[in-house]
């Protein structure tokens, strides 16, 4: 977690929630707001509306203004219904998708052998498209076990590639990655620098069946970008990684 930023993060979270799942209205809610008002005099404002994404009901950006947000669906992922006013006063209604219990936060993982200009894959089920297919280390933040966002990095890497130690980058400096247009996520992109095996790696969740593949060079990795081998996320952590390491010339 970026310093400075926890106490009004834990708030602003808090108010996510509330607003989100609909539990408060009214004068709950424009406290809520002000709460968010308080983020974004605090933090960077990319990351201040990044917390407070879902607690912005009645807010406005850019002449765009959210009328309502309700729960429509909730299980692994959260479904929201948005009502928006746009400036020409016309209204349109949207599904937007979210993960309220991981604060709409995940990380990928880059993991990098500098002496062998080599990176770790996994390759695992991918639900959506039915099929087994090659990926970089990913998770959701946990506020309940994770201190911060890298603390959820180091705890992925072991749990999936069972890799430990190293120094540990974040990529995208200055605020997360959104997911998608339509998605309230986003994206903390690390860097894993000379990370070692890890003999006692954290288990697997029950439903996690990886493949991990180790000694990929890096210019293997950008090919399979380009050849459409990675999902989104992956192909962009991917492509930041390697442009990094050519700026520290690791690469």
């Amino acid at each position: 977690m970026y310093a400075g930023d926890r106490e009004v993060m834990a708030v602003a979270f808090l108010a996510n929630l509330c607003v989100s799942r609909g539990a408060l209205t009214g004068g709950g809610r424009h406290a809520c707001a002000r709460v968010c008002d308080r983020a974004q005099l605090t933090l960077n404002p990319l990351r201040a509306s990044w917390m407070c994404s879902a607690a912005s009901a009645g807010s406005e950006q850019d002449g765009f203004t959210l009328k309502s947000e309700a729960v429509r669906y909730e299980r692994y992922k959260t479904i929201y219904e948005r009502v928006v006013t746009y400036p020409d006063g016309a209204e349109y209604s949207f599904d937007v998708e979210g993960s309220p219990r991981a604060n709409f936060s995940s990380v990928l993982v880059f993991p990098f052998n500098s002496a062998a200009k080599t990176t770790v894959l996994i390759r695992e089920y991918h639900p959506g498209l039915h099929a087994l297919r090659y990926g970089f280390v990913a998770g959701f933040f946990d506020a309940k076990v994770h201190a911060d966002e890298e603390a959820a990095a180091r705890a992925e890497l072991s749990e999936e590639a069972h890799l430990t130690g190293g120094t540990m980058q974040l990529l995208n400096s200055g605020a997360p990655v959104p997911r998608d247009k339509y998605s309230l996520d986003y994206f903390h992109m690390f860097l894993a620098l000379d990370a070692h095996l890890d003999l006692r790696p954290r288990e697997r969740d029950e439903e996690e069946r990886i493949d991990i593949v180790r000694d990929v060079p890096v210019t293997e990795a950008i090919d399979m970008v380009f050849r459409g081998e990675f999902n989104l996320s992956s192909a962009t952590l991917c492509l930041m990684a390697a442009e990094r390491l050519r700026k520290d010339s690791l690469l």
